[in-house]
């Protein structure tokens, strides 16, 4: 057999297989044209049906003709695991069945997904990291964001060559498009490694989603086995994300998050008071042996954030960690605490009070979203 592929396709995604799998041989076929399949001579099959009980219908016509040929199903990056699950369990016979989530902004990842199913023993994919760093308004404090970026840079050249930088604008109203695209061009005109060009990118949203819009876009659109969410005005120490890096790749934990609340510099006495206060509010949403949601240093494995984000809210706001957080409890991912050092920086967007309400506000929304959420 030549490696020929066999693509059912309702054709809603339009994504462009020949183009693509330029070194294969493909026969694409309508969903609802399989019965036109004369001789079934096939190295695999690509299913990408927008509807799964189409597509695992069209799983089952498939094995019929031959019970261990291996399925590769185009699912959007949303796809909850009980939709996966779904698939699994739907698709009888006896060959291997993979999904892979398809990013229009990465479309041969598809590539990689055949290659791995066809050509196991020669398929080595790099292991990716993004740095997500969400910025707000940071024209006062572009300084701070300037030598967050130059440490960062180091970082990358020097122990984690593997890694991009993703800068999210959440919807700034001053300056800060103009000086982070200043920031972006300096870097981009002092590479010093193969493929840099590429290592730094920069998203803007449309409005302030007070960082939940950051988080969502950024595991929307991302492509990386491991994510950094970090804040942008150098409050924290490399050695402390490094060190969550190579704990995170240990693969025993899901996620590693860090906790400021015991070792944060400068903190005034009310943040102290209310961080005290979320600490124990929050506690039964959270992991064990975690208590702190809000620090806004994570590091978490693709696999653990492709299931967390399709139950993520944009309107969640500040409480975005706290939700992202009992996802993860009620998914029983590994989570890791890691105390770390930390610099409250003044020129802060969180309004104290305010923001604490509407805080307690989502803790109940999250209740209410996610309370009934079943774990897999």
């Amino acid at each position: 057999m030549n490696n020929k592929i066999l693509i059912v396709t309702d054709g809603k995604r339009n994504i462009k297989y020949n183009d693509i799998l330029t070194f294969y041989d493909n026969d694409i076929f309508n969903l609802d044209k399989l019965n036109f399949i004369k001789e079934f001579v096939y190295s695999m099959v690509i299913i990408d049906a927008s509807d799964p009980i189409k597509c695992a219908d069209a799983g089952n016509i498939i094995r019929l003709s031959n019970m261990w040929i291996p399925i590769l199903i185009v699912v959007d990056v949303k796809t909850s695991l009980k939709t996966e699950l779904y698939y699994l369990n739907s698709i009888k016979g006896l060959g291997q069945i993979k999904l892979l989530r398809w990013k229009e902004k990465y479309p041969y990842e598809i590539v990689d997904g055949v290659q791995n199913i066809l050509k196991p023993m020669y398929y080595i994919k790099p292991y990716n990291i993004a740095v997500v760093i969400p910025v707000y308004n940071e024209e006062s404090r572009i300084s701070y964001v300037y030598d967050f970026i130059s440490k960062i840079k180091i970082m990358i050249e020097k122990g984690f060559t593997n890694a991009s930088i993703f800068f999210l604008n959440d919807g700034s109203t001053d300056e800060t498009d103009g000086l982070v695209n200043k920031i972006l061009k300096h870097y981009k005109e002092n590479v010093e490694w193969i493929d840099d060009k590429a290592s730094i990118s920069y998203y803007k949203l449309d409005y302030n989603t007070k960082k939940a819009g950051t988080y969502i876009q950024a595991l929307s659109y991302i492509r990386a086995d491991t994510i950094i969410f970090v804040d942008s005005d150098d409050s924290f120490k490399i050695e402390d994300i490094s060190l969550m890096l190579n704990i995170i790749k240990l693969g025993y934990y899901d996620m590693v998050i860090g906790t400021k609340d015991k070792t944060a510099e400068d903190r005034n006495i009310i943040r102290r008071i209310i961080s005290f206060l979320k600490r124990h509010i929050t506690k039964p949403l959270l992991p064990n042996k975690v208590d702190d949601s809000q620090t806004g240093l994570k590091v978490m494995s693709w696999n653990c954030a492709k299931y967390i984000l399709p139950y993520l809210h944009w309107d969640m706001q500040l409480a975005i960690d706290l939700e992202m957080l009992y996802i993860a409890k009620k998914l029983n991912f590994r989570v890791f605490q890691l105390a770390v050092k930390c610099i409250d920086r003044e020129g802060s967007h969180v309004n104290i009070v305010k923001d604490s309400f509407k805080f307690v506000k989502n803790i109940f929304k999250i209740k209410k979203f996610h309370g009934n959420m079943n774990s897999y």
